[in-house]
């Protein structure tokens, strides 16, 4: 249970009773940086989630897992990173010890990290309806470092480009660096980009007029996650003037 009680999955999700939840969506993955209920995600996942509060009616909330069971709980509160990073925290009702320590530490290529979190692809439903969300992890490496405006479809990310690209329902997840008694959480995972570079392509004309062409195409896939350096000091409306920083 190490691995899921300090994670989160922030869903939609309708109440059919008032006693029941029923999860409508998976959006993404959250983490605990506290005790006390605050988490991490990415901004664009909290933005998606509350999208289908205002369309389809539904609530905005996570999902918590630990050994007394899993619980679907309402966001109370959350806030936008100030600088325009793909960042976001909030607070809910479920509370955990958590692993994830945030750092301000700024990587360098080479650095090893990983990232867990709950994919949409391995969704499984049971016989008796009951939704399953196992964890996928992934490590590797730091092979380039992003600063504002490297990226043309994220102009304000900062942050790292990473040797594995993270599955659909990781954005949210936290980048880290393993040590034995904790998790040093220097960015967030914020989605995973490809790209394809033609290398040789032949065009013959055969007697008959026909055209063959033949391509080597070389494909790139690799993740982005924002760095936590510029955000350690900022204190969310909803903390009371607490800076991030003394959860570490």
């Amino acid at each position: 249970m190490y691995l899921q009680s300090d994670l989160l999955r922030i869903v939609s999700f309708t109440k059919p009773r008032a006693d029941y939840a029923k999860v409508e969506k998976l959006i993404g993955t959250a983490f605990l940086i506290s005790q006390s209920g605050l988490f991490m995600t990415a901004a664009h996942v909290l933005k998606t989630a509350l999208s289908r509060v205002e369309n389809y009616g539904q609530f905005c909330g996570v999902v918590g897992t630990s050994s007394e069971g899993t619980f679907v709980t309402d966001i109370l509160s959350y806030e936008y990173a100030p600088n325009g990073q793909d960042i976001a925290v909030g607070i809910s009702n479920y509370t955990h010890k958590t692993h994830y320590r945030i750092s301000d530490a700024e990587c360098d290529v080479w650095q090893r990290v990983a990232t867990c979190g709950f994919p949409e692809d391995a969704i499984s439903i049971d016989g008796e309806n009951k939704i399953t969300t196992p964890l996928r992890a992934y490590k590797g490496i730091i092979q380039r470092n992003i600063r504002e405006g490297h990226l043309a479809l994220m102009p304000r990310s900062k942050g790292y480009e990473l040797s594995f690209s993270p599955s659909p329902g990781l954005s949210g997840a936290p980048l880290f660096i393993y040590h034995k008694d904790h998790n040093e959480v220097v960015g967030v995972c914020v989605g995973s980009f490809k790209s394809e570079q033609v290398e040789d392509e032949i065009t013959e004309v055969n007697e008959s007029g026909e055209t063959y062409t033949e391509k080597r195409v070389r494909i790139t896939q690799y993740g982005i996650a924002e760095s936590l350096t510029e955000l350690c000091d900022w204190t969310p409306s909803f903390l009371g003037g607490t800076r991030l920083s003394d959860f570490r």
